[in-house]
């Protein structure tokens, strides 16, 4: 319940919800932690593409 209320009314609602003494066991256990990382898909996308462009190039086997 508390990845349900704590977007809306906040962590220390969903600890108390919960019945947790602190806000930081709810934090730990209950509530998904998100990641935001730097926007990085240029690169990953120069990386993949040049690999790709390799790959595809390459003669193919005869079966």
């Amino acid at each position: 319940m508390a990845t349900l209320i704590e977007p809306d009314e906040g962590m220390k609602i969903s600890s108390e919800h919960l019945g947790h003494g602190h806000e930081n066991v709810t934090a730990r256990h209950y509530v998904p932690k998100t990641h935001e990382s730097p926007d990085v898909r240029s690169v990953l996308d120069n990386s993949v593409g040049a690999v790709v462009n390799t790959a595809s190039k390459r003669p193919q086997a005869e079966a």
